[in-house]
């Protein structure tokens, strides 16, 4: 899959298969690191309550 780029990443490039998965049936999604990446910047209490639901399943790399 090719890169692509959004404006609200400001210029961010990366390849599908570093950022998002597949499921068993072939369903692509994005991984949580990077969906948490994007609802960083509302703030809201949703997306506060699932960075902490997410943080303790998330290994070292996944963390930065």
């Amino acid at each position: 899959m090719a890169a692509g780029s959004s404006g609200a990443t400001h210029g961010l490039l990366c390849r599908f298969e570093r950022f998002g998965r597949r499921t068993a049936d072939g369903i692509p999604y994005v991984v949580p690191e990077i969906q948490l990446l994007f609802k960083s910047k509302g703030r809201l209490s949703k997306d506060e309550a699932d960075f902490d639901a997410i943080l303790p399943l998330m290994d070292r790399g996944a963390r930065g």
